[in-house]
């Protein structure tokens, strides 16, 4: 606990003790009022998701709204169909129609990064993919073969796929 929040609890109780007088009572609820502002500022201060939208319509006007949620405001949607246009891109119907919307700021999430895995075939053929759910897709193959093969660093054994390495880059 901080030393503010500290010194509002002690001098809450103190006004507490003295409830009974009008002045006690005014105290108590100055402090609460006080503490309460406090935590609301260091809330809106400290937010590390806090992340910009930048939109850019269809006639070319860039606006920038601070948050998702002031985004989904103005045009009158929720949070979700504006997280959703921001994943597709560039909408092609609805509200977002031919916008670009990104997200930026340092709340902004990276892109989750695969783990690369090199796929050998036994002709001796090689395959890159960017992520094992890739390989999954793409080959058909199972998942109990695939994470074996990459965990080994052996060829599978038998089976559909008999004489493929899997191999993580």
């Amino acid at each position: 606990m901080d030393k503010a929040l500290k010194k509002h609890l002690f001098r809450l109780r103190i006004a507490y003790m003295d409830l009974k007088t009008p002045e006690g009572y005014r105290m108590a609820r100055a402090i609460t009022k006080e503490l309460i502002d406090d935590k609301k500022t260091k809330k809106i201060q400290g937010n590390k998701r806090l992340r910009t939208v930048t939109l850019i319509d269809k006639h070319g006007n860039m606006k920038t709204y601070k948050s998702i949620s002031d985004c989904a405001r103005a045009f009158n949607v929720r949070r979700g169909d504006v997280l959703g246009a921001i994943n597709m891109g560039t909408p092609e119907t609805g509200v977002f129609e031919g916008c670009v919307i990104s997200l930026d700021g340092e709340g902004a999430k990276p892109k989750k990064k695969g783990r690369r895995v090199l796929a050998r075939s036994p002709e001796g053929e090689e395959h890159v993919f960017d992520s094992v759910s890739e390989v999954l897709h793409a080959l058909g193959v199972g998942n109990g073969v695939l994470y074996r093969s990459i965990k080994t660093k052996k060829e599978v054994s038998s089976g559909e796929f008999e004489g493929w390495r899997f191999e993580k880059c």
